[in-house]
């Protein structure tokens, strides 16, 4: 909430600027308030601290004993981080659970047989739960009271109260963890069920080898070819070299070989020849066991056997011929192996070439069909490592549940210790007691200012009203001097009068002509000439909102100066219900305005004379019962109207607006009306309601005149230092209210 209340148009940097010097009024205004709440709280809190001091200066005792978890040699997180193997309550958790009030109670009813003295309350105020600064991990359990064995009871009654709470809230989390862990287990188990057999109907849809298995295969299926390649290279080496030998061993036959005619061995060695070819053939394409296959060969062994004894017949005893012969068929054996086996290579390239092209051929719809297999296999893997470790966490559960993990367990025994005795720190009480004194007379400081609605500054007036301000005239009541003893202090404002005179001493511009006060009412002097400028008054109206605003003292001040200007004036006591204007000017009241207005005396029989050289004074007379018809006569006009030809100026001091009609009355009849507001005084809306009252009755109003204004330093300080006498100017006097 704002201290001062915004007003539109106002810069930010003008509205921070009201705010200080809104802050600066307050102190200013309420210092003595503040100085003395503050010392008063602060002697307020010595005073409590010096109590409490007297009453604890008994010899006291302190019992303390730690708390710590119990540990288990395993530590496990489950897939949900929140759940811990051991459920332990931390200690930080477990203060803020302890409630001290049912604590105490709870402490006090288990230690009621062997200390019926510790009532709730006793325990409440002796209690101390702490975990250990630095350490989360050790709870301080510890009482102090005037009795060692009284706090040890406390501590141990408290230690066991503790480690039952802390049970409970852990079986209480572990019941709730452990039905956790059970929708877990069985959620996952679902899961991995689903994403297993999806895995396996995938496989029996599909039928396929994975991209890697494929690749895998056909690498294996080239190998093989270059070792195929390499097999033919040796063996068709190696058949070659024998064809060369064989026809050598053909042309190196014996005598009798190579002329054999026989018609017999011919045709045996032709149908041997056949039975080769056909066992060649036979070979490539079935294995060896083939019964076909077997039979030929047993026919070819006898085919064989019979050339044999055929060419032994023929030429009986010829040694050499028959191991050529024997050796020549060797070769032709080797022959047929090689060329059978060069068949079977041949057989195994075409085999294997055609597996490559078609494992080639896969290897696209392989990758599509594996990058849907690894994502069903992903999430399979992905299920049964979760359901792994949820299995492996509700063991850990399991066993820490059994084992008591997690619990509270005492470390030693409990210390009673005598302690010193405590020093109050008065200082520190001092401190915090000036402190709160400070923040609270500053509060009520500021409210009590912020709920007060009266004018309180000339900035506030122009931001409030739309009349102008004809000047400020500074509060006259105090004035600060120093005396003898370099003392400063305050003193009324009286003026020495001057000899054979009964002026007020209110009349300042007469006493101390000097002063900034009197500067203050030629002030108001010129700028009221300047307002009128183009439009002269020879009658003006002194009024104000609400009595004691100021406005008599105004108004003879307003005279003084303007018949010092030079111009004939009249003072008009118009207020006919409370007057003061021939008391101020220590005249005699009757007869005067009444007496004219009413009886019919003549004018210049009232008119009265003033020490103050060219002012006349008309006192108000005997007050009449009905001085608002007066006020509002005809005749009041044709007065005023005669009047004016004989004085330069006529100035009118009537009542209040708000209070009586008076001023309204009379506000028709003159040129001006001048309104005096009193700082501190009137509320806002009583003035403003009193500026409607007056336009209301079209009147022409001249402007404000603020009275009571705190003397500034700035403006008024100088003009004394400047006008003042020397001796004077030597004690360094200054004023302020």
């Amino acid at each position: 909430m704002d201290l001062e209340p915004t007003i539109a148009g106002d810069s930010p940097f003008r509205r921070d600027e009201n705010q200080i010097h809104f802050i600066l009024n307050v102190l200013e205004k309420h210092w003595l308030l503040i100085i003395l709440l503050t010392l008063l709280t602060a002697l307020v809190a010595v005073g409590l601290q010096h109590y409490r001091s007297d009453r604890s200066r008994a010899p006291q005792f302190s019992a303390s004993l730690e708390l710590a978890h119990k540990r288990l040699p395993f530590s496990a997180q489950g897939p949900n981080s929140n759940i811990n193997a051991s459920s332990a309550i931390s200690l930080g958790e477990l203060r803020r659970n302890l409630e001290m009030p049912a604590l105490a109670e709870r402490v006090a009813l288990s230690a009621r047989e062997t200390h019926p003295n510790l009532a709730p309350a006793t325990v409440a105020r002796a209690l101390r739960v702490e975990v250990r600064p630095g350490d989360p991990e050790i709870l301080e359990v510890g009482a102090r009271t005037t009795s060692g064995a009284d706090a040890a009871a406390i501590a141990e009654h408290a230690v066991a109260a503790i480690i039952e709470i802390e049970r409970e809230l852990r079986e209480r989390r572990q019941a709730d963890e452990q039905a956790y862990l059970e929708e877990e287990l069985k959620a996952l188990a679902e899961g991995l069920q689903g994403a297993t057999a999806r895995e396996l109907a995938y496989l029996q849809e599909h039928e396929f080898s994975t991209y890697q298995e494929i690749a895998d295969n056909l690498r294996a299926q080239n190998k093989a070819l270059e070792e195929i390649y390499s097999k033919r290279a040796v063996l068709l080496t190696e058949w070659e070299n024998l064809e060369a030998e064989i026809d050598l061993a053909q042309e190196n036959l014996p005598g009798a070989f190579s002329r054999l005619s026989d018609a017999v061995i011919t045709n045996l060695v032709t149908e041997l020849q056949t039975l080769l070819k056909q066992e060649l053939s036979l070979s490539t394409v079935y294995q060896t066991a083939y019964p076909p296959l077997l039979e030929l060969r047993e026919e070819i062994v006898e085919k064989e056997h019979t050339i044999s004894a055929a060419v032994q017949r023929y030429e009986a005893g010829d040694d050499a011929g028959l191991r050529a012969w024997e050796r020549l068929k060797a070769m032709r054996e080797r022959n047929a192996a090689l060329q059978l086996e060069l068949e079977s290579l041949d057989q195994d390239e075409r085999n294997v070439a055609q597996r490559a092209t078609g494992l080639s051929e896969q290897l696209p719809e392989a990758a599509e069909t594996t990058q849907e297999y690894t994502r069903i296999a992903f999430d399979v893997a992905g299920f049964r490592e979760r359901y792994n470790k949820a299995l492996e966490l509700d063991f850990n559960l399991r066993v820490a549940m059994r084992a008591g993990a997690g619990k509270l367990e005492a470390l030693g025994s409990i210390r009673v210790e005598p302690l010193p005795p405590e020093v109050p720190q008065y200082f520190d009480d001092l401190i915090a007691g000036a402190v709160v004194g400070l923040m609270l007379s500053l509060g009520l400081s500021l409210l009590r200012e912020s709920a007060d609605t009266s004018v309180r500054s000339e900035r506030d007036a122009h931001a409030r009203f739309s009349q102008p301000i004809i000047g400020t005239i500074p509060d006259m009541q105090l004035r600060s001097v120093w005396n003898r003893w370099g003392l400063r202090r305050k003193r009324h404002l009286t003026a020495p009068m001057a000899a054979n005179t009964a002026l007020s001493p209110s009349i300042i511009t007469f006493h101390e002509p000097k002063s900034p006060f009197s500067e203050a009412y030629r002030a108001v002097r010129t700028n009221l000439l300047f307002a009128t400028f183009n439009a002269p008054f020879k009658t003006i109206m002194v009024t104000s909102a609400v009595p004691a605003e100021g406005k008599t003292t105004t108004s003879v001040n307003l005279a003084n100066v303007l018949a010092q200007n030079g111009a004939r004036v009249l003072l008009l006591d118009a207020d006919l219900r409370r007057p003061h204007v021939h008391s101020v000017l220590g005249l005699v009241r009757s007869p005067g305005l009444s007496d004219v207005l009413a009886h019919g005396m003549d004018l210049h029989e009232v008119i009265q004379t003033t020490a103050i050289p060219n002012l006349m004074v008309i006192p108000s007379g005997h007050l009449p019962p009905n001085p608002s018809e007066l006020l509002g006569s005809e005749r009041l006009k044709e007065l005023l109207a005669r009047l004016g030809q004989e004085f330069d100026v006529i100035i009118c001091d009537v009542p209040s607006v708000v209070v009586v009609t008076d001023a309204l009355l009379l506000a028709r009849c003159v040129d001006q009306v001048l309104m005096v507001v009193s700082v501190n005084n009137a509320r806002r809306q009583t003035i403003l309601r009193a500026l409607e009252m007056l336009e209301t009755s079209r009147c022409s109003i001249a402007g404000l005149v603020l009275n009571g204004l705190k003397p500034s330093r700035l403006r008024h300080y100088y003009y004394y230092y400047y006008y003042d006498d020397q001796a004077r100017r030597k004690q360094k006097r200054w004023f302020h209210a």
